[in-house]
């Protein structure tokens, strides 16, 4: 078992992963993590085709939380959860990290470096990007908003 982090930060990183999948492929099982940065890397450049699977997770649902065992029938019985667990669901997201340690802090310094990477450097991969700080205020807007009307001078009357 190979397991590679982050690959994507390497320049020659795809080209890394074809030659050893066409070199051991077979002697080894090979598993590529890291962020959403991924799918952008898989669309560039020498084809990967045949060689893997992607694979996008998902932050916990409440139907993940209540039960963990595979489900043997395609529809179940509804089930309550329990308040202590709907209650970190409400305060530290479904993602499995601050979600499993429930720290405030630890919630804080995630949802942090969460909109961090997604500013400074996933959006980097998409857009030609010049002013990053602008678009940091932009996304802190847009989070405390949703689910609230949105217009282009309300966005213009921010302070």
């Amino acid at each position: 078992m190979v397991v590679c982090d982050e690959l994507h930060k390497y320049s020659k990183g795809k080209q890394f992963l074809k030659g050893f999948s066409d070199g051991y492929g077979a002697k080894a099982k090979i598993i590529v993590t890291g962020s959403s940065r991924l799918d952008i890397f898989r669309r560039g450049g020498d084809s990967l085709m045949g060689r893997y699977f992607l694979y996008r997770m998902h932050p916990f649902s409440v139907a993940e939380i209540i039960r963990t065992s595979v489900p043997t029938t395609p529809i179940r019985k509804p089930a309550p959860i329990p308040d202590n667990d709907w209650a970190a669901l409400w305060v530290h997201g479904g993602f499995p990290e601050p979600y499993l340690r429930r720290s405030d802090r630890l919630t804080r310094r995630w949802r942090s470096l969460r909109s961090s990477q997604l500013t400074r450097e996933d959006l980097r991969e998409v857009a030609l990007l010049q002013d990053l700080g602008t678009l940091e205020v932009l996304v802190q807007i847009l989070a405390e908003r949703s689910g609230q009307q949105l217009t282009y001078a309300g966005l213009a009357q921010v302070t």
